[in-house]
């Protein structure tokens, strides 16, 4: 013997058993089944990256996937150097968590990350510092669907808004 609990599926009339796992899956909480990724990217098919400030705007640094698949400063053909350290945080950026909807947050200094594939799509999120509350001065991802996820630490803010000259 094992344990089972009730099961009930919506429209149905009879209830059945299932084992009792099936009910601690049910009341996971959305937010820890999703991928911690911020975004799904495949650089081979990127040829261009734009990281800029979100509030200001006047601060855009622009960059081109070359055919030999490396990434170039715009209108310049050298290779951008200063992305040697940076690229794989901005292709792969991953998130300690997801924050709940009862945990949104307000974000300050916001740098904005976007990508534009080979077909035309555009691929991005932003990442800011957390303004106030228990998550003050934490660095938050922003993805395009606005879910906010915590990043593991100020590192790839930090590097972007050195980037961007602030």
């Amino acid at each position: 013997g094992g344990t089972a609990v009730h099961f009930l599926r919506d429209g149905d009339g009879v209830v059945a058993l299932a084992d009792a796992r099936l009910a601690e899956i049910a009341n996971t909480e959305v937010e820890q089944l999703l991928s911690l990724r911020v975004v799904e990217l495949v650089e081979v098919t990127l040829r261009k990256l734009t990281i800029g400030d979100d509030v200001r705007k006047e601060k855009t640094r622009s960059y081109l996937h070359n055919a030999q698949g490396v990434w170039v400063n715009q209108g310049v053909e050298t290779e951008a150097r200063e992305l040697k350290g940076l690229l794989d945080q901005l292709l792969f950026p991953r998130a300690e968590r997801h924050l709940t909807p009862a945990e949104r947050v307000e974000l300050t200094g916001i740098i904005g990350v976007m990508f534009a594939q080979d077909d035309g799509a555009l691929v991005g999120y932003r990442i800011g510092r957390v303004a106030s509350g228990p998550l003050a001065g934490r660095c938050v991802y922003l993805n395009d669907a606005l879910r906010q996820s915590l990043a593991p630490d100020a590192t790839l803010y930090e590097q972007l808004d050195a980037l961007l000259g602030h």
